[in-house]
């Protein structure tokens, strides 16, 4: 064999190991460090030379291994589609919503759904939507308004708004253009193409996995669906904040009566279940379109 044949002695082969060994300890770093500090918000991008991209979303063509963090998650870029390096989830695209918040959304059935509870502060067509933090005006509130889990404007991230039915089913569009708050048949849809009427484990199917969020036991959680469903809680129709970390709980825009229909799940529970509520409560919202 020739003695100019590169092997681990030679210097340039080592300076190649020792920036790979590098770029790992980097990715290593920056996971450890927004696990530690989950409320962290997006920030501005931070690039390693190699396709590392920690930050905002990192163009419409990164590189194949790009890795950025959007707010809410590290993905990955595989050379076609954004990968969850936290739940393995394909992400199917993106929406944006009138503030600039971009979605991942994952397509299960005949449907696409946001993959990440709603988080705009304004309507479709630009109109701000009512923050509310006085009990008795979200009580008596008929006109649509939202709030962050007790007011702390931390909880954007992962958990999004809570939203009365209200701002749900305002003629000024809570859902970006084309997409819509899905009414109980289409809940009903999702549920019946999981196998719900044949298992009762649809709730394992949606919720997030592991216990970042959720409270231990997170039963049965796969998220195999890539919905990602989160514990963002609710404001009652008195104006009280309960259940995050326990319950996520999502609006149709169908009504019942003076009520309204909604879907929740449980952390100790699998299913996916239904409740009638008021239509001054404060619940997550998933905005959704058919895609056949």
């Amino acid at each position: 064999m020739s003695g100019c044949e590169p092997g681990v002695d030679d210097p340039y082969t080592m300076l190649i190991i020792i920036i790979y060994a590098m770029k790992i300890i980097i990715s290593l770093t920056l996971i450890i460090y927004i696990s530690l500090f989950p409320d962290l918000q997006a920030q501005e991008k931070l690039e390693v030379e190699g396709a590392i991209s920690i930050g905002k979303l990192a163009g419409s063509n990164p590189s194949p291994g790009s890795i950025q963090w959007n707010g809410n998650d590290f993905l990955g870029w595989d050379g076609f589609k954004w990968k969850s390096l936290t739940q393995m989830v394909t992400y199917n695209g993106t929406v944006t919503d009138e503030d600039g918040n971009i979605y991942n959304t994952v397509i299960i059935g005949d449907q696409e759904w946001m993959a990440e509870n709603l988080r705009t502060t304004k309507y479709d067509d630009g109109t701000d939507i009512n923050y509310i933090t006085v009990n008795a005006e979200w009580q008596f509130d008929l006109s649509g308004a939202f709030s962050w889990y007790n007011h702390n404007a931390s909880n954007k991230h992962p958990y999004g708004g809570v939203y009365n039915w209200f701002a749900v089913n305002s003629f000024h569009g809570l859902c970006p253009a084309g997409w819509e708050v899905p009414t109980i048949s289409d809940w009903d849809e999702l549920f019946d193409y999981l196998g719900g009427n044949i298992f009762n484990d649809v709730g394992t199917k949606l919720k997030e996995k592991r216990t970042a969020h959720w409270t231990s036991p997170n039963n049965g959680a796969t998220n195999e669906t890539g919905f990602t469903a989160v514990p963002g809680g609710h404001r009652s129709f008195a104006g009280n904040f309960g259940g995050q970390n326990d319950y996520g709980r999502y609006w149709s825009r169908t009504q019942s009566g003076s009520n309204a229909l909604g879907k929740y799940m449980w952390h100790a529970a699998l299913e996916l279940y239904g409740e009638t509520i008021s239509k001054n409560y404060g619940y997550s919202v998933r905005c959704m379109r058919d895609v056949n």
